[in-house]
């Protein structure tokens, strides 16, 4: 999934875009929120859906160039929660198991539905472990995998 995404970003040099964050940011967190889980449990192509988590998933969750990254289910805590643990790397969740069914794909996405090509952590100012709430349409690709195209973010602080 991962690999898809950034393979259509192949071009070796982009012109850089300038893009206003704040267009993305929301002042206030949006109402109904739903879990990872139950946006993987219940998610139909193109419904509208506002999904709460932590940005995380793997050692590098930003997709570079893109403002797309991955996001972990917020009732799983990241390894640097866990007692003992030593993990120079918590939001990569190497702790957990069966981490694919535990984490979406988040795209903030332009008016043609297209990731913007500018780093989610440079556009949003995010960071590894934030607990974000985002709100979009979700994305179901041929093999089921289940991704949200991000109209709006909100970080909870």
């Amino acid at each position: 999934l991962v690999a898809t995404l950034a393979g259509c970003n192949n071009e070796s040099e982009q012109e850089t875009t300038d893009v206003d964050g704040s267009l993305y940011q929301l002042t206030s967190e949006p109402a109904g929120a739903i879990s990872i889980l139950e946006l993987r449990n219940g998610a139909k192509d193109n419904d509208d859906v506002v999904v709460v988590g932590r940005i995380g998933g793997s050692r590098q969750p930003w997709i570079k160039g893109l403002s797309a990254f991955t996001m972990m289910d917020a009732s799983f805590p990241p390894c640097n929660e866990l007692s003992d643990d030593q993990c120079p790397t918590p939001w990569d969740y190497c702790c957990e198991a069966e981490l694919p069914t535990k984490q979406t794909l988040i795209k903030v996405v332009d008016n043609d539905g297209q990731p913007l090509e500018v780093g989610a952590q440079e556009l949003l100012g995010l960071k590894e472990l934030q607990t974000i709430v985002v709100q979009g349409k979700v994305q179901l690709d041929k093999a089921g995998n289940i991704s949200v195209l991000a109209s709006g973010v909100y970080i909870r602080r």
